[in-house]
């Protein structure tokens, strides 16, 4: 089949969720689905069965324009209440992607040759503003053919992970002591050799690229107080921490809720980066995330974060017009 090009739909809230209650063996299509735009019966459907069954699939909605998913989502916001600070991209893995109506982001992911790695969408965000639900949707099919989207009950994850003794003793580190997030960013104007590796090799965003001309330690500290902001010999460093764990506040289940994996910089040995990487230590590669006590993953602890996120793995395959919802 073809792949899609996919919309990203947030609806933002105080709480951390995983997708917790979802169960992924088998998505069945809502039969006789509502029309999006035109009335409330959507969004008291989608609340249903998210609380329900922790998913929802519309097939054949025929939803026309990011508009009417952008209504639909502020309907649901409309029950929920929402956090003063503002969501957005600037720390993630990839700066710029591009808000077509509020809350609705076509996506732009890592360079084509590279695979992108689990996670749970914004946990990492320092605010602690991330999604209450998630939504992908499906306009049209892109030019090349090939994959489909991985998804990963945080549930099962956690089984995995926590079957080996080395596997558990990640989980007991990371559950103790959190995640610590790095961000390096090289100034095209101070280290264009290295500007060049980060966007040309490793599709990576510089500092001028993420945050504009002229930006600098200083200004960024005052930007992001809640951050840690260091001037290094190759640009600069943001870091911050956040928790490995977040209680579900409906369920009160306990999940993994963390881009330990995702934003690792062992990432960077992924073959389709060709060894670009190999030279450079990991705590200054473009991103990285640490166990909350400042230590490093082993070569040996990643593996096996891997296997147990690959374990969890299963595959949704789109149909053109889809628009899936996870909790």
């Amino acid at each position: 089949m073809k792949n899609c090009l996919p919309l990203l739909i947030f609806s933002a809230c105080l709480y951390q969720l995983g997708y917790a209650s979802v169960s992924l063996r088998e998505f069945r299509p809502l039969s006789d689905p509502p029309p999006l735009a035109s009335s409330a019966r959507a969004s008291e459907i989608v609340e249903s069965e998210l609380k329900e069954n922790g998913h929802i699939l519309f097939r054949g909605s025929q939803w026309a324009t990011p508009t009417e998913l952008s209504k639909l989502s502020e309907r649901l916001r409309s029950r929920t209440p929402l956090p003063s600070t503002p969501f957005n991209y600037d720390l993630g893995n990839i700066a710029g992607r591009t808000e077509l109506a509020p809350h609705v982001f076509r996506v732009s992911g890592a360079p084509r040759h590279v695979l992108v790695n689990a996670h749970s969408e914004a946990s990492y965000m320092p605010s602690g503003v991330t999604p209450l639900w998630i939504a992908f949707a499906c306009p049209i099919a892109t030019n090349f053919t090939g994959g489909a989207t991985p998804l990963h009950r945080n549930a099962d994850i956690l089984a995995e992970l926590r079957s080996s003794n080395v596997g558990e003793s990640v989980f007991q580190r990371a559950k103790k002591h959190g995640v610590r997030y790095i961000r390096n960013f090289p100034s095209e104007v101070d280290q264009p050799e290295l500007a060049a590796l980060w966007t040309d090799r490793l599709g990576y965003p510089t500092l001028e690229k993420t945050f504009g001309e002229g930006a600098t330690a200083s200004l960024l500290a005052l930007k992001y107080p809640e951050l840690t902001v260091e001037q290094t010999a190759n640009g600069v460093r943001l870091s911050w921490y956040g928790q490995a764990m977040a209680k579900h506040p409906l369920s009160g289940e306990h999940v993994w809720f963390n881009q330990l994996y995702a934003m690792s910089a062992f990432y960077f040995d992924d073959p389709g980066f060709a060894g670009w990487a190999a030279s450079i230590p990991l705590s200054e590669r473009p991103l990285h995330a640490q166990l909350g006590d400042g230590t490093d993953l082993t070569a040996v602890e990643f593996q096996v974060l891997h296997e147990a996120h690959e374990a969890a793995r299963r595959t949704f395959e789109w149909n053109a017009d889809d628009l899936l919802f996870l909790d």
